[in-house]
């Protein structure tokens, strides 16, 4: 635990030993690592976030394929604020345009 906190300080996130032995317990979430840390964990395994946090979400899923698309955007709380909303504006576009075709190939609305 002390060579991951010294390998974490080199990448610029500062935490104890102790931190990550609280992490490391089975049942403790109260005590999980801030988004930032959690990048840097993710980066210190050569990791996506999603995957170091899948457990955490579904544990049953383990080293499955990745098969819905709920479970291809797994990682999405890893987005900050402005990278969120970057999302949000494209997917609403999306939609919108989708809405568009369909209602230009049906006009009247029946389906």
């Amino acid at each position: 635990m002390r060579e991951m906190s010294a390998e974490l300080s080199r990448l610029g996130q500062t935490v104890s030993h102790t931190a990550i032995a609280r992490w490391e317990k089975p049942g403790n979430a109260a005590h999980l690592p801030q988004r930032k840390t959690v990048f840097a964990i993710a980066e210190l395994f050569n990791v996506s976030v999603g995957w170091l946090l899948a457990d955490l979400f579904d544990p049953s899923e383990g080293d499955k394929p990745i098969t819905t698309r709920r479970q291809m955007f797994n990682d999405i709380d890893a987005l900050g604020d402005a990278e969120f909303k970057a999302l949000l504006a494209v997917k609403d576009e999306l939609v919108r345009m989708r809405r568009q075709i369909t209602n230009a190939k049906d006009p009247a609305g029946d389906k």
